[in-house]
């Protein structure tokens, strides 16, 4: 079924498209431009033809008027060489480059045209709010109807926070696998970037307050060659760690729920306040609670 602006937009194109002027005659001037090349090259060898000719015809007697009584001229066999040709070079009218010019300078105009015409029709439908979702054109994030430029287009936003976007930026060698390089940073609204941390990224969340991040980190432990894996909070405002903790390689970082940090692994779902450790989160439990399911007192349970 087709979208209730697709009538409008396209009657709006062929309206805009009746004011676009035409440019008529196109391939009649490419064949008349021919036709003159042919005719100058025709005159070339004509021409040339005419002093060959001459020469063979007045050639003999004028050699025989210049030698003395009774000695009998020689006379010189015509040069087998060709009559002088045009040059192969072709004139800048007839070059395949020229012929083709006027057709690509007409086809190019056509599409800025169209393209200006199309513009000018999107520009009168109505508009409505900005995203809500932040998006990314190019190295320009876009947010709340603001535009934000990105130092380079290796920066992946993540989400936004008082002090910028929350951005991945990965290192020089990326290719879509583990990147012990990445930095995990904001960005604020001059462009600049600062990192809060660095290595694999692991998932990151926002506290709701906007003042911290959640992230988790896969990196070389330092003084050693080892990967390790850490959930850690740090204060957005100056970049310091408030808090981390030692976390399964699997673990990625979903969110905040009740002032825990929620983590996720392969095999189970854990909450961790931060300066303790993470506490396994029964999904049943949490389930039942929000269901309003009630525990049965033989060991199951019932809705009521």
């Amino acid at each position: 079924m087709r979208h209730p602006i697709e009538p409008r937009l396209e009657a709006a194109l062929h309206a805009e498209a009746q004011t676009v002027p035409d440019v008529p005659g196109l391939g009649e001037r490419v064949v008349e431009r021919g036709r003159r090349v042919r005719r100058r090259r025709r005159g070339a060898a004509g021409a040339a033809l005419v002093c060959a000719m001459a020469v063979l015809v007045g050639g003999p007697s004028l050699l025989s008027d210049r030698e003395p009584a009774g000695r009998l001229a020689p006379i010189d066999t015509p040069s087998a060489e060709p009559s002088p040709k045009p040059s192969s070079a072709p004139s800048p009218d007839a070059s395949p480059t020229a012929a083709r010019t006027p057709s690509k300078t007409a086809e190019a105009v056509e599409k800025a045209s169209t393209r200006r015409g199309v513009e000018r029709v999107l520009a009168r439908l109505p508009h409505g709010a900005p995203p809500a979702v932040p998006f990314m054109e190019g190295s320009t994030l876009h947010v709340s109807g603001q535009a934000m430029a990105f130092p380079n287009s290796m920066l992946f936003p993540r989400t936004m926070t008082p002090y910028g976007a929350l951005v991945i930026k990965h290192g020089p060698g990326f290719t879509g696998a583990e990147d012990l390089e990445a930095q995990t940073g904001i960005v604020n609204s001059q462009g600049e970037f600062r990192a809060v941390a660095e290595g694999e990224p692991l998932g990151a969340a926002v506290s709701p307050d906007g003042d911290q991040v959640a992230l988790g980190v896969l990196a070389v432990r330092p003084g050693t060659t080892d990967l390790e894996a850490t959930a850690r909070v740090v204060d957005l405002a100056t970049g310091g760690i408030l808090a981390e903790t030692p976390v399964p390689r699997s673990t990625t970082v979903l969110g905040w729920y009740e002032g825990a940090v929620v983590l996720s692994t392969l095999s189970k779902v854990s909450t961790w306040v931060p300066g303790s450790k993470p506490q396994p989160l029964d999904i049943r439990d949490e389930a039942d609670e929000l269901s309003g399911d009630k525990a049965d007192p033989r060991g199951g349970s019932q809705v009521v």
